[in-house]
């Protein structure tokens, strides 16, 4: 009996220890909703210490806007005996904000009463930005429809509207909002023309171009406008039609705006271009190149320049080119507010000037090869924030300014240009995320478990050539009781330094990482057991001999224990070399802590 009393409780803790460093934030309350438990990556969510997030202290987490609509639907779900579930945000002490899922289940007694509840909260951040992407997105292609000069408008199969440009309501006086959905033989055709235009809908088949085709609309007003269309489908797998998108020009004054339709038109399909070229590609620094190529397709200019804020020092770099601009030019550094660029960001609006060579920005003037020209600055802005700008430039002699049309197309190319950097950079810190610890930086578990694999694969196909390889585990001493006695935060100080102490002392040729909890990992190839002992013992003499400050300006001590292992040729697997490893580090510990052995 006491065996078996032994090892429910050491299954207990094993669950418990599990719980701590799961890979999702988890939570538990008792029935009135105050919380009992939260594990290690709820605080690492929130920034806030596990101390201060019992009872109703996790509240403070949530962002303040908010934590109304947390606080209510969290009592709706424990009165009503439900589920609870809802995204929101967390807003850490430093002012960052995480977007999270949260759910909550009832611990069960009966069907009628529950003991608490326990929940977990699942960083989307990524998920939140990739959905803002998409409504950008479509705000970009709504606002190219309704500066499109052409009528376009796109129907289902039964001839309802599924969308319906600016320039459709200004031809047939309804509004968006009064035709959505309606199908246009209801009051757009006249009577006599619908079973025509039908008969061409059912016509349509996958693969034959449709027809162009001319029909009348009957205006609010009641006046008869005859209009040309073109036509594209689009056919799902089956071959069956699922929607057409036709642009039409009213011809009923052919004569009096022809040339401005036209114009319009060309400009309307280059915006789409390159809209498509700006979502071409996510890659950082191929996508400057990519996007000015694009934007010279859209509006020529004999200079194009691309300036972005350089975060940490607040200055204007040249980051890309095209057209009469010195290759140099890139990686020019321009001061805050100068230059047709630094106006431009520092009032948040399009700049427009005729510029000589004696109003250049210094740094830029003589890698101009123009001496004038006539220029404009666009700030790149996204979701309130001001990223950099884009700079046009064209010869003054013989060459109109900007037109009205392009000026509009420029906001819309700086906007799509600003949506392709942001993603670009969200892209790369997404990347950064899924392969590094978030508290640490050092690389995490799954990166690191991957990266030893390819290393055993290339070990393999050396032969008899192999070079020596040596694995590290070190393990915090008394981390949990730490974490007790001084706080969540305290022991975050700790768990960094000693990342900091493995970052300097390892080579970059060598794998570091966080294992899990107060576990650290690192593999040093070409380097034997005996060198792998000594980097451990150097490690370990550096933390002991270090006071950490902790975020309450208490010094705090701490100290390491560490086993050391080669790879057995033999038996050369990740498990075998980390067990062997381990093996080290129970000893160590086993011989008092603060201990490095080799086995």
């Amino acid at each position: 009996m006491l065996s078996t009393i032994t090892a429910d409780a050491e299954h207990a803790e094993q669950s418990h220890r599990a719980l701590l460093v799961a890979p999702v934030g988890i939570f538990q309350t008792d029935a009135a909703g105050s919380a009992t438990f939260v594990n290690d990556r709820w605080c690492d969510l929130t920034g806030m210490s596990r101390e201060a997030a019992l009872g109703q202290g996790w509240l403070a987490a949530i962002h303040p806007d908010d934590r109304a609509d947390v606080g209510n639907e969290w009592s709706d779900a424990i009165a009503e005996h439900r589920e609870f579930a809802l995204e929101y945000r967390f807003q850490r002490p430093d002012g960052t904000v995480v977007w999270v899922a949260g759910t909550a289940t009832s611990i069960d007694v009966d069907d009628r009463s529950s003991t608490g509840y326990v929940g977990a909260v699942t960083d989307i951040g990524a998920v939140v930005a990739a959905r803002e992407s998409m409504r950008e997105q479509s705000r970009f292609l709504d606002t190219v429809l309704d500066i499109a000069g052409s009528l376009v408008c796109v129907i289902d199969p039964l001839g309802r509207f599924l969308r319906f440009n600016q320039a459709c309501e200004l031809v047939s006086g309804y509004s968006w909002e009064e035709i959505r959905n309606r199908p246009f033989y209801e009051f757009l055709i006249p009577p006599d023309e619908v079973e025509g235009v039908r008969s061409a809908l059912d016509r349509l088949r996958a693969g034959e171009p449709p027809t162009p085709n001319i029909n009348h609309w009957l205006t609010r007003t009641g006046e008869v406008r005859l209009l040309s269309w073109s036509n594209v489908c689009f056919f799902d797998d089956s071959g069956s039609l699922t929607h057409i998108v036709s642009t039409g020009t009213d011809i009923t004054d052919a004569d009096l705006a022809q040339k401005a339709i036209a114009k319009r038109a060309r400009l309307f399909s280059d915006l789409i271009a390159f809209a498509q070229a700006a979502n071409a590609t996510h890659d950082r620094e191929r996508v400057l190149p990519s996007l000015l190529e694009a934007i010279s397709k859209t509006l020529p200019s004999h200079m194009l320049g691309l300036v972005l804020i350089d975060p940490a020092s607040g200055s204007l770099v040249v980051r890309a080119i095209h057209g009469e601009l010195n290759p140099l030019a890139v990686g020019t550094v321009i001061p805050p507010g100068v230059g047709i660029s630094g106006r431009a960001i520092a009032n948040r609006t399009m700049v427009f000037d005729e510029l000589d060579r004696s109003h250049y920005p210094p740094a830029l003037a003589d890698l101009v090869d123009a001496s004038s020209m006539s220029m404009v600055g666009v700030p790149l802005i996204h979701d309130g924030a001001t990223l950099g700008a884009l700079v046009f430039g064209r010869l003054t002699a013989g060459e109109p300014t900007y037109s009205a049309l392009e000026c509009e197309a420029l906001s819309l190319i700086a906007a799509q240009t600003a949506l392709s950097l942001t993603n670009a950079r969200l892209l790369e810190e997404v990347s950064e995320l899924a392969v590094r610890d978030g508290l640490t930086g050092l690389y995490n578990r799954r990166y690191f478990e991957a990266s030893l694999e390819e290393m055993l694969r290339r070990q393999a196909r050396q032969g008899d050539g192999r070079r020596p390889l040596a694995a590290i585990m070190f393990d915090l001493d008394h981390f949990g009781q730490l974490n007790k006695d001084f706080g969540h935060q305290a022991g975050d100080a700790v768990l960094r330094t000693f990342a900091g102490l493995l970052l300097e002392r390892f080579r970059s040729s060598d794998l570091v990482a966080r294992y899990g909890g107060e576990e650290f990992v690192a593999i040093l190839e070409d380097s034997t057991v005996e060198d792998a002992l000594k980097a451990a013992e150097d490690v370990r003499g550096s933390l002991a001999a270090l006071a950490i400050l902790a975020p309450d300006g208490s010094r705090l001590n701490a100290t390491v224990s560490a086993g050391c292992a080669p790879l057995d040729h033999q038996d050369a697997t990740r498990e075998a070399m980390l067990r062997a490893a381990d093996v080290g580090l129970f000893l160590a510990k086993r011989a008092g802590r603060n201990t490095v052995v080799a086995v």
